[in-house]
């Protein structure tokens, strides 16, 4: 199983720590801004700002963890569509599914750690300075860029080893529309009416999980179907 770990970990390895390592200046970034904003005008005024004012950014750590989840999901699946040789493991001694699972959960386990330590060091951050409203309402931002980033992750997964090129360029159209959307319902914080807190996004995530999902599942059996060469 290491040597299956590693294998796959191979393949995206340098967008990982890329990532990694972009993720942890941002992070960097946001605790040196609040603490200077602090320092400035003092812990309540600067509180106040960002709860009427919401003068408040990530430093486009959100946008990272969206961009990244594509990256690494197109990374994951670049060598297979190259030289076809996901159809090698297709032939392993294992069920289809356990192998299809292998191939895609791997990356994909990376990918959620990073978002996992990404929020508990924000909302370590935010804790140490901001009342629990405030730590709740800015981390949802957070936590909504990771739900979109996971599906992006499956996107770019099925756009890269789908054999057709007509679902391809429906699943790259379909990629622009949903994040046209997901910055519509879930816009910058200084631009937000909603705080964050709204009841929209958690539908819309559901929807875009399906179809992303699904058309994963339908381009790794198309795969199967007819090999790329």
């Amino acid at each position: 199983m290491r040597y299956i770990v590693l294998k796959e970990f191979y393949k995206f390895r340098f967008a990982f720590w890329v990532f990694v390592v972009m993720a942890c200046f941002c992070c960097a970034w946001n605790f040196f801004e609040i603490q200077k904003g602090f320092e400035k005008i003092g812990a309540i005024m600067y509180a106040l700002q960002i709860m009427f004012n919401k003068n408040f950014t990530y430093n486009h750590l959100d946008e990272i963890n969206i961009a990244f989840g594509a990256i690494i999901g197109l990374c994951s699946m670049f060598f297979e569509r190259h030289s076809a040789r996901i159809r090698v493991q297709f032939h392993f001694p294992h069920t289809y599914l356990k192998n299809i699972v292998t191939i895609t959960l791997i990356p994909l386990v990376f990918l959620l750690g990073v978002y996992a330590v990404e929020i508990l060091t924000m909302f370590g951050i935010f804790s140490a300075f901001f009342p629990a409203e405030i730590v709740t309402a800015l981390l949802s931002t957070l936590i909504y860029s990771c739900a979109f980033g996971v599906a992006m992750f499956w996107l770019a997964q099925s756009t890269l080893i789908e054999p057709h090129i007509r679902r391809v360029v429906a699943s790259i159209v379909a990629a622009v529309a949903m994040a046209f959307i997901y910055f519509k319902i879930n816009p910058d914080i200084s631009r937000s009416s909603l705080y964050y807190l709204n009841d929209k996004f958690w539908p819309y995530m559901a929807i875009c999980w399906a179809f992303c999902l699904a058309s994963l599942v339908a381009a790794l059996q198309n795969y199967k179907k007819g090999y790329i060469k």
